[in-house]
């Protein structure tokens, strides 16, 4: 259906086995604010195993642009990198060509240097909500251009950006904070 549209698609983990958040956009609310899906090897077996079968059903599909391994993971450091290698290894092995969109749970310096696992033809995503500042268009601008400073200067990994989710809120004013996604060339989707 995309095809025959001109859609493309990022296919995106929003739910793992046993939920990597706890949430419930997640699909399990059951361990809240972490979900059962990091300190539970089986259902890390399952979700390398789910990613392994699109891999193999989309790998050359052209209308497929990546795949998104976990929305919102929980887990922060090397318990979430390390099972970030694993997918990245797995869906490697099957599909060598479509990027894979790896998020942090908030922050751009929550993600390692890609040099670091040898990850090749990623794409960093990042969710902007900037909660705290939600009707004020000054604080949603300031709270972007805090992003810009670890995307550029805490990070600078040399790897393309995408907002993957955002809202600016009510205020109309605060939308103008779109700007700096398009000074910046970042690719970004509310």
């Amino acid at each position: 259906n995309c095809a025959k549209r001109g859609i493309y698609i990022l296919i995106d983990m929003h739910g793992a086995m046993g939920s990597q958040n706890g949430k419930d956009h997640s699909g399990d609310t059951s361990i809240a604010d972490k979900g059962n899906f990091y300190d539970n090897e089986e259902n890390i077996k399952k979700t390398i195993y789910l990613w392994e079968e699109i891999a193999r059903k989309y790998k050359d599909n052209p209308w497929v642009c990546g795949y998104d391994l976990l929305n919102e993971p929980s887990a922060t450091g090397t318990i979430q990198f390390d099972v970030y290698d694993r997918l990245y290894k797995a869906i490697r092995a099957i599909d060598k060509d479509h990027a894979l969109f790896i998020q942090s749970i908030w922050e751009p310096y929550h993600l390692p240097d890609p040099s670091f696992y040898g990850w090749q033809n990623v794409v960093y995503e990042y969710h902007f909500y900037g909660w705290d500042v939600e009707k004020d268009a000054e604080g949603q601008m300031a709270f972007i251009q805090s992003k810009v400073k670890m995307a550029n200067e805490d990070t600078n990994y040399d790897v393309p950006l995408l907002v993957g989710e955002f809202t600016f809120f009510s205020n109309e004013n605060s939308w103008n904070a779109m700007d700096i996604f398009e000074e910046q060339g970042w690719s970004y989707t509310s």
